[in-house]
């Protein structure tokens, strides 16, 4: 009896062991600030780039004084911002909304607000340049935040008239590249950022992830509970569906693949084991992508239990989730419909056809202390078949894929609990 004990106390001890390491993958980044800066758009001298930001210059204190009076300057705008019309020498302060993806969003916008001219001649590529991008945030109150920046090439942030983040390179950039800690005040901060172009691509990428809204009429929101890591491990079926997408989501799939002997009920309550068949498909383990919006279609190809590109498909992938139990959130993304079962019950549904690279939504759940079984279901209509599910950061838990034992204490304590 006491060897019994030992042997649970022991296991149980390693499972939460092995969960330290899940918990260390990162949650997604914000969203990108995108709507309401204020741009304007120099001249440096050549070669631009991390040359322009090395070299310590002030562009907008030199070119107002090339081009009138010189009053114009880093210091001032970035602690006290700008108004659209505002003047740099002839050109002035344009508001602007750029695009959260592509690696010449900058050029793209620059030409797009006429800067650039060259003896009255606008050019489409623009080199040797600085934009500088200035935007109000408006905060609830103090908090301690992280800045995402990601640019093509070298960038310099101010915050409330104070340079909190250069970086000295040319380099390209499709998105966020590095994150630094701030602290974002109560009421309203003034956010300016330069970006240094030399040649070639010409980007701009800026999150914070914290609770506050732009002069742009964005709002974003770091006050919910900050996701955990994507669960990778399952066991997965695929089954033809009749129905695209969210219309699929009111039939039991199993049963009809397998004439009712398996349903999903059945799977959602632990019957599912890798090898078991549902009619002519097999139960298969396999580690999902953690990012990706076809993460699910690639697997179900490697798998051999899809063919590439399929439509009008339901997957299941059922996990054993080991955890000491109490209240979380459940975080779920997919394209295009989802369902999710814990413990036999549905706590989670989504009724839409949609894209998905990351989480979309969270809904409050309870687990139970010890073994719990999830059970996840997306609904592919057309296009990209994708899944993201996980908890809280900062949860404690083991997901395991339900396998037969492989002398693993982990599944030890699986034949101990006599799931």
């Amino acid at each position: 009896m006491k060897r019994s004990i030992l042997l649970f106390s022991l296991c149980f001890i390693t499972v939460f062991m092995f969960m330290g390491t899940n918990a260390a993958d990162a949650q997604d980044p914000p969203d990108k600030i995108t709507k309401g800066w204020l741009w304007m758009s120099v001249s440096t001298s050549s070669p631009g780039g991390l040359d322009a930001l090395a070299s310590k210059v002030d562009w907008l204190k030199e070119a107002s004084g090339k081009l009138g009076g010189g009053n114009v300057t880093e210091a001032k705008v970035a602690t006290n911002g700008v108004k659209a019309g505002d003047k740099v020498g002839d050109l002035q302060w344009t508001k602007g909304d750029i695009a959260a993806v592509g690696n010449n969003n900058v050029n793209d916008l620059m030409v797009k607000l006429g800067f650039g001219k060259i003896k009255g001649k606008l050019q489409s590529d623009i080199d040797d340049a600085v934009s500088y991008a200035v935007i109000t945030l408006d905060a609830p109150k103090e908090q301690k935040a992280t800045l995402h920046t990601g640019s093509d090439d070298a960038i310099q942030v101010w915050l409330d008239g104070k340079s909190i983040l250069r970086v000295e390179k040319n380099r390209g950039a499709g998105n966020y590249q590095e994150k630094n800690p701030i602290t974002l005040k109560r009421g309203k901060s003034i956010l300016m950022v330069a970006v240094y172009e030399k040649g070639g691509g010409w980007a701009q990428f800026v999150g914070i992830d914290a609770d506050f809204t732009t002069s742009g009429s964005q709002g974003f929101s770091a006050s919910g509970p900050a996701p955990g890591p994507k669960i990778q491990d399952w066991l997965w079926m695929a089954v033809p569906s009749t129905k695209c997408g969210k219309d699929a989501t009111t039939t039991d799939w199993l049963a009809e693949a397998s004439g009712g002997e398996v349903t999903e009920k059945s799977v959602a309550a632990g019957r599912a084991r890798a090898g078991q068949t549902v009619g002519d498909l097999q139960w298969t383990e396999g580690k999902i992508a953690a990012t990706g919006g076809n993460n699910i279609n690639d697997l179900m190809v490697k798998l051999k239990l899809a063919a590439a590109d399929s439509d009008n498909i339901v997957s299941y992938a059922a996990t054993h989730i080991y955890t000491p139990g109490g209240k979380t959130n459940l975080h779920t993304g997919s394209d295009d419909a989802i369902k999710v079962w814990i413990n036999g019950v549905v706590v989670q549904e989504v009724k839409e056809n949609r894209g998905a690279d990351k989480y979309q939504e969270q809904k409050e759940v309870t687990l139970k202390s010890g073994h719990n079984l999830l059970l996840v279901a997306v609904y592919e209509c057309t296009g990209g078949w994708s899944q993201f599910v996980g908890f809280d950061a900062g949860v404690t838990y083991e997901a395991i894929a339900p396998v037969e034992p492989r002398d693993k204490l982990v599944t030890t304590w699986g034949k101990l609990k006599s799931f």
